[in-house]
């Protein structure tokens, strides 16, 4: 197979890039983490210099296994998409070089700054997030390998093709280009980037479902003018964009941006100086009532914590918040519904990451499940403080038609999982839909506002009709398209 001239499909791109995600975000099991946070609990109930340093370097094996892991599944993944959409040979397996002890000494500093009982899990989550980190760009290497291996090197030209729905400034500036780039940045275009880069020649190899006069918009709209209209640049002749906005590809109009990491950072740095306590940190968490919001006794959170994880989830962020105990168990065991039945069990050590609960502040939303971290879950801090309230927002949800009739706060996590389901198994639930209605017009789109929800048809691609349906099925509400839309599901 020749890819020259050839149209590359959306499809194989997006189960391209679908794997490196899903490579980076399962570089870190849960046994390693158990394993990490044993050793940590070694070195301080020896509290030896000798003892702590063997015991860095026996953890550093654990992340380099890690590290290795995960650079096997995106050389696998990108191989498999250089083999089947671009007609390019595999390089010889290359030798990893990954700094392990280095990232050891940096999460061992920075578990000294967590509270009693919580560094080990600081240690190893600090050590699975610099792993993480590291894989960035491991795919992008690999493809210019192949490319050279496979003696194509002098005609290829890249492209930067970003795998977000929200695309940043520089990077719409630099997918805009089209096929532009003999040498591209290498392993990515900054801190934290997801682009990947696909070969191709310029005016002449098509990559579907990518448009890059869409970020050219983009990059318009992001980038800072002067008063007379010329494009401000930085000491370097950069573009300098604007702070905190990015492009949404979907809605086609500026966005905030998400910053988790920087605000992470600023954190870290602000602590440095006078170190809050993490209690202080976790009031900051939204509440239902902030005057009748109990916040969680240490007992409580460990039964918590040993309750979902015999049901297979694991928690974070809810040591000493304002979560309800009440809420907490009723989405966990929602959890468990799902993952525990026959044709479902999609999560687990087995295969990735164990389920995992995050306790945050996502504004209005009961739950978000983000690709990016393909086993996670965000639940609302305001939502999970108060399983009261919680209800009583969901249920007028549902009298607005917006939820499935017949379905209760259980449903949020439900919902959730079908988004997870849908990115782990790489389905497309308009196409499914539409082959059960055997119907692309508003008929179809009528059908599901008034006999699933309205918040089923709420997104373009159809995304939410997978999510409604799971929210539906497992709560026992089994109508006709219900029915026949999970049918489906077992033939994929």
């Amino acid at each position: 197979m020749s890819w020259y001239g050839d149209r590359i499909s959306e499809s194989s791109f997006r189960r391209y890039s679908n794997d490196v995600e899903d490579a980076i975000g399962a570089c870190s099991t849960e046994v390693d983490i158990r394993k990490l946070s044993q050793m940590y609990e070694f070195i301080e109930r020896e509290s030896d210099e000798f003892i702590t340093e063997a015991a860095l370097e026996q953890a550093s094996y654990i992340a380099q296994g890690m590290y290795i892991r995960s650079s096997q599944a995106q050389d696998a993944a990108t191989d498999a998409f250089c083999k089947d959409a671009l007609g390019l040979k595999s390089a010889p397996v290359r030798r990893v070089e990954f700094d392990a002890m280095g990232l050891m000494r940096k999460a061992y500093e920075a578990a000294k700054s967590a509270d009693d009982g919580a560094r080990a899990e600081a240690f190893a989550r600090a050590v699975a997030d610099g792993v993480a980190s590291s894989c960035i760009g491991i795919a992008n290497d690999r493809m210019i390998e192949n490319v050279a291996y496979s003696g194509r090197s002098e005609y290829v030209r890249y492209a930067h093709v970003p795998t977000s729905s929200k695309v940043c400034g520089f990077c719409c500036m630099v997918a805009s280009r089209d096929f532009a780039y003999k040498n591209p940045k290498r392993p990515s275009l900054h801190e934290g980037c997801r682009c990947l880069i696909v070969p191709g020649l310029k005016d002449k190899t098509v990559l579907g479902g990518y448009e890059p006069d869409v970020y050219r918009k983009g990059y318009d709209l992001l980038v800072k003018r002067g008063k007379h209209g010329e494009i401000l640049r930085n000491a370097e002749g950069m573009p300098v964009f604007k702070a905190d906005l990015t492009f949404d590809l979907v809605e086609r109009k500026v966005v905030a941006r998400q910053r988790k990491v920087a605000n992470r950072k600023r954190r870290a740095k602000a602590s440095s100086a006078k170190s809050p306590s993490r209690s202080r940190r976790m009031a900051s968490l939204s509440r239902a009532n902030p005057e009748t919001a109990v916040r969680l006794e240490d007992e409580t959170y460990k039964e918590l914590r040993e309750y979902a994880l015999s049901k297979g989830v694991r928690l974070e962020g809810f040591r000493r918040s304002f979560a309800d105990p009440r809420a907490v168990r009723l989405m966990v065991d929602a959890a468990h519904d799902v993952v525990s039945t026959e044709g479902f069990e999609f999560l687990g050590e087995a295969n990735g990451n164990m389920l995992t609960f995050i306790l945050d502040n996502i504004g209005d939303d009961f739950a978000r499940f983000n690709g990016r971290s393909p086993h996670a879950i965000r639940l609302s801090a305001k939502h999970m403080s108060d399983l009261d309230f919680f209800s009583k927002e969901y249920d007028e949800g549902v009298s607005q038609r917006w939820f499935v009739q017949g379905t209760d706060v259980r449903a949020v996590i439900y919902h959730e999982l079908g988004h997870m389901y849908a990115m782990r198994r790489r389905i497309s639930p308009l196409l499914i839909s539409r082959r059960i209605m055997k119907s692309k017009d508003d008929a179809h789109d009528r059908y599901l506002r008034l006999n699933l929800s309205k918040y089923s048809v709420e997104s373009r691609s159809g995304c939410e009709i997978i999510a409604e349906c799971f929210s539906a099925y497992f709560s026992g509400v089994r109508t006709w398209f219900v029915r026949e839309f999970m049918r489906d599901l077992e033939t994929i």
